[in-house]
């Protein structure tokens, strides 16, 4: 694509500008709703990108505007307030918890008794999820309230039991096979059955959620713990989503009792959030409840196939680009949109006689030419600049990705990845918008539409001068990748395209691309609060990384993971890094380690942190072991006094009181620390943390003791 004026820009691309000609099209402020430095300054609401008369910024800018990464609440580790509340508003189906039949186990009882429970429904999305996270609090409350209740994401490589549960962490352990292909079907055929003894070694329990019409097989392997789960009252599910609103009533006075009954309840969600919306406006329950029922999605896609070819037989393709554009920037200054839409018209070929007109004031503006989406058929709000209703603007983009051929998905798909390139002072909703309606195609059309936009918004001048070995982070490099962060941690983590998104990070990570290093990683930070094992798979190979900036965002990713988790919880998954470790992986996991103990200053569990080094010793040469140990008692002798016997003790603890060990230790200390312990012991917190080390390794050598 061609380069925008910020990269033809003589810039560094390895750090801050060297040049005073700053360009601020490239600056986008992060104020309230703002989208250019120039709007901060006057609060103008419209304000264009006065070159003469903005500030020059510059690129390195702190307001520039970023794309955070899109976390998807429910997902993950559970939080135990969040799932009373969802407890709280669960209609359970019979046989879930509760059996009319004495004699018949319910799926709870299965789960409880067995560890593991293979759960699967009538249809693909009849609620199986929802069920999950209610046996798991279940378990929670009445038989072990230390259990945490988790989702893991399906990797083919990460199927064993190692991969899935914890040794210092009891769980209920939460996995969706949905939508798996044959071949994560087959890996869990080979490995349910150790996944079934060795749950109780780990005082865990296993929820999988397998796909419809493969009880039979499952049943075949685990017999007795497949559980098909039922369908609940829809009253009493739309009930509980309106407040316990009379629904009984309303459901008699709009005759509407047997199509409510033939939903399941995330269909049922559904309706229930049009009802709201609906009373919202001043309708009745029951006509309420009759509308949202009765609203069929093929309505306004019928209404906008034909307004569309109308369109096109007048031949007027701005109006036509000014739709699109909205769709993918609902609520973004009318200057961004109208430019968005000039862009597409481009990619088509079209340029618009007015843009040649000499005199400014000839010019339509940009608010004049929205005016015209918001004529009949009135989908376009002009006062916010979005489409109505809410989720039309999925529909639009829908209708010209999948109802056309390939010439104009072409178009689009280069329209897309310049927006971020063309239009350099974006905010953050404008930038997030992109990623997510991006996101929403890719759902549909497959994961390559997302891996493909990503890799080019990645992409840096300076990468592909070095042909993949270095990267950059500078300020409109950053303002891109941003974006594409944001759309692979939301479609690594989306149940039908995510274990393909997620291969293709992994292979990223182990490439020696250093714009793709460099985005993984980043990408690995916004999904490892939620999916720590996943991230932390990936940031591995990362932290091989010969690229310091890769490395330094590898860093970043597990210091925000470890201080979302919690240092036992990283502690526990970091293991997995000392096999076949580098020196240069050890370096950073020892840096980052240190980093999320100054962070997150709370007591290590002994446990946890004595087979940590127990492991690292076990697997790590003595001649790098050094690196490992000089920053934790680095971290040691930085907390407070009280803090430093839970950070001493797991080192001494993980010897076993074996000599090879103590002796590994004491050279790990004396190599690692002794240049580090500048000035009088006696004045030096290094020296007394050190000393205190060797004298409790001194009291657990058996052979000191002769």
């Amino acid at each position: 694509h061609p380069a925008s004026d910020a990269e033809r820009r003589p810039i560094n691309e390895t750090g801050p500008s060297r040049g005073t000609d700053l360009d601020p099209t490239v600056v986008a402020a992060e104020g309230d709703n703002s989208n250019a430095a120039g709007r901060d300054i006057d609060n103008s609401l419209y304000k264009q990108d006065w070159r003469h008369s903005v500030i020059a910024l510059g690129p390195d800018f702190p307001g520039l505007a970023s794309a955070l990464a899109r976390r998807k609440h429910g997902r993950g580790i559970q939080d135990p307030g969040a799932l009373k509340r969802r407890a709280d508003h669960y209609v359970a189906p019979k046989a879930l918890l509760e059996t009319d039949i004495p004699r018949d186990r319910t799926a709870y009882e299965v789960l409880r008794d067995t560890k593991v429970l293979l759960l699967s429904g009538d249809n693909q999305d009849c609620g199986q999820f929802s069920a999950a996270l209610r046996l798991g609090w279940e378990l929670r409350v009445k038989h072990d309230s230390r259990l945490v209740v988790r989702e893991e994401l399906v990797d083919p490589d990460a199927l064993r039991p190692e991969d899935l549960f914890t040794h210092h962490e009891p769980a209920a352990v939460i996995v969706d096979f949905r939508s798996s292909g044959n071949d994560v079907l087959q890996k869990l055929d080979r490995n349910l059955g150790e996944l079934s003894r060795r749950a109780e070694d780990y005082l865990s329990y296993l929820i999988l959620i397998i796909p419809p019409k493969q009880e039979k097989h499952f049943d075949q392997q685990l017999p007795g713990r497949v559980h098909r789960l039922g369908k609940p009252p829809s009253q009493e599910v739309l009930a509980l989503h309106l407040d316990n609103a009379d629904i009984c009533g309303a459901v008699e006075t709009s005759g509407t009792g047997p199509q409510l009954e033939a939903l399941y309840p995330p269909q049922i969600k559904s309706v229930a959030d049009s009802v709201r919306d609906l009373l919202a406006r001043g309708e009745p329950l029951a006509e309420a409840l009759a509308a949202a029922l009765h609203r069929e999605p093929a309505n306004s896609v019928d209404a906008l196939r034909e307004t569309v070819e109308r369109r096109q037989s007048d031949e007027h393709p701005e109006w036509l680009a000014l739709l699109i554009a909205v769709a993918v920037l609902e609520g973004a200054s009318p200057q961004h949109i109208v430019r968005a839409s000039k862009q597409l018209l481009e990619h088509n070929g079209y340029t618009h006689q007015n843009e040649e007109a000499p005199i400014p004031l000839l010019r339509p503006s940009p608010l004049t030419r929205l005016r015209q989406l918001a004529e009949d058929p009135s989908w376009f709000d002009l006062r916010t600049r979005q489409l109505v209703p809410a989720g039309f603007a999925t529909q639009v983009l829908h209708h010209f990705w999948f109802e056309y051929d390939d010439d104009l998905r072409d178009r689009l798909l280069q329209w897309f990845s310049e927006l971020p390139r063309k239009i350099g002072d974006l905010g953050r909703h404008e930038l997030e918008q992109i990623a997510d309606r991006a996101a929403d195609i890719a759902v549909e059309a497959g994961p390559n539409l997302a891996l493909a936009l990503a890799g080019d918004w990645a992409k840096t001048g300076v990468g592909e001068r070095s042909n993949g070995a270095q990267t950059s982070i500078n300020a409109p490099d950053r303002y891109r990748r941003s974006v594409a962060v944001r759309l692979l941690t939301t479609t690594a983590m989306d149940a039908r395209i995510g274990q393909h998104v997620r291969r293709r990070l992994l292979q990223w990570a182990r490439s020696s691309n250093a714009d793709l290093n460099l985005l993984t990683a980043e990408v690995c930070a916004g999904i490892g609060g939620d999916f720590p094992h996943s991230a932390l798979t990936r940031l591995k190979h990362l932290a091989d990384s010969e690229n310091e900036l890769v490395r330094e965002s590898v860093v970043k990713a597990i210091v925000q993971i470890g201080c979302e988790q919690g240092i036992s919880r990283l502690l526990d998954r970091l293991t997995a890094w000392f096999a076949d470790a580098p020196p240069i992986r050890l370096a950073v996991l020892a840096t980052s380690v240190k980093e999320v103990l100054s962070q997150h200053p709370v007591e290590v569990d002994l446990d946890t942190a004595s087979e940590f080094w127990q492991q690292a010793m076990d697997e790590v040469p003595p001649e790098n072991l050094h690196k490992l140990v000089s920053g934790w008692v680095l971290s040691a002798a930085e907390s407070p006094p009280e803090q430093q016997p839970g950070l001493i003790e797991p080192l001494v603890q993980a010897t076993g009181h074996v000599s090879r060990r103590i002796a590994y230790m004491h050279y790990a200390i004396t190599f690692g620390l002794d240049a580090a312990t500048p000035g009088p012991p006696d004045d030096n917190p290094i020296s007394g943390v050190v000393r205190v080390l060797r004298t409790r390794l001194h009291e657990a050598d058996p052979m000191s003791q002769e």
